[in-house]
């Protein structure tokens, strides 16, 4: 069973859909939204959304699944989750796949000095986005994945792909 964390922390899981869906056949796939995401829930007091609450979700996802053991892939946010899950419930996980994530602390200090990201970030403004009442939150998240795809692709001639 491969069990995919969305990114976010605010995003949902749909943007990993069409990419999971070329693996439905081969894999048992599930996607969840995390807390505070997506359909999940919304209401929990502000430190009830903390990583170390989302990685007890997980455990408790993987025991109501009812396996001993998953494939974890994490992607951006969802990547670092899946390293701390790993951590703390080691015998949970099979294999670990990161994608568009870091295992280096401190990620953020390198990026803001790169000439290279500043440049890429210049032209992003997120505020209109989250200001839009017109838009749902799956909305929200396909508009702030093509924003920030220049942040995250290294050869943007690929960028239209």
């Amino acid at each position: 069973m491969l069990l995919a964390i969305h990114g976010g922390p605010s995003w949902d899981h749909s943007y990993l859909l069409p990419a999971v869906a070329e693996l439905a056949d081969v894999r048992h796939v599930v996607l969840f939204d995390l807390r505070g995401c997506g359909r999940s829930s919304r209401d929990l007091p502000l430190e009830a959304y903390q990583p170390e609450r989302c990685i007890d979700d997980l455990h408790l996802l993987i025991r109501w699944l009812g396996v001993e053991q998953v494939d974890l892939l994490g992607f951006s946010y969802g990547g670092q989750l899946a390293m701390l899950f790993l951590e703390r419930h080691t015998a949970q996980v099979g294999r670990l796949i990161l994608a568009s994530t870091t295992a280096y602390p401190g990620i953020e200090q390198y990026l803001r000095e790169s000439p290279e990201y500043r440049r890429r970030y210049a032209g992003i403004d997120l505020e209109p986005l989250f200001a839009d009442p017109s838009l749902d939150d799956e909305e929200k998240t396909r508009r702030m994945a093509m924003l920030t795809a220049p942040l995250m692709l290294w050869d943007l001639d690929r960028l239209d792909e």
